[in-house]
């Protein structure tokens, strides 16, 4: 829905487009994860940061990213 993709995309290609996607997107941030991890920060959403209807900003990225990312692979 917030990528706008239509009916037309078959549920499992999106799945797989997505799947695709969070592999991508957590293997970017493979050091990021690994640094919070020192410091005690166990998810995400945990690290501190601005929050927006109470959810971390980083966390609003995370799924941006994905979705961005999983829609790119789709066109």
């Amino acid at each position: 829905e917030a990528q706008r993709i239509d009916g037309t995309i078959a549920a499992p290609r999106l799945r797989e487009a997505l799947i695709a996607a969070i592999g991508a997107v957590n293997r970017e941030l493979l050091a990021y994860r690994a640094i919070n991890a020192v410091a005690g920060h166990a998810t995400l959403a945990a690290v501190p940061a601005e929050a927006i209807d109470d959810i971390s900003i980083h966390v609003h990225s995370y799924y941006r990213a994905v979705g961005c990312l999983a829609k790119a692979n789709l066109i």
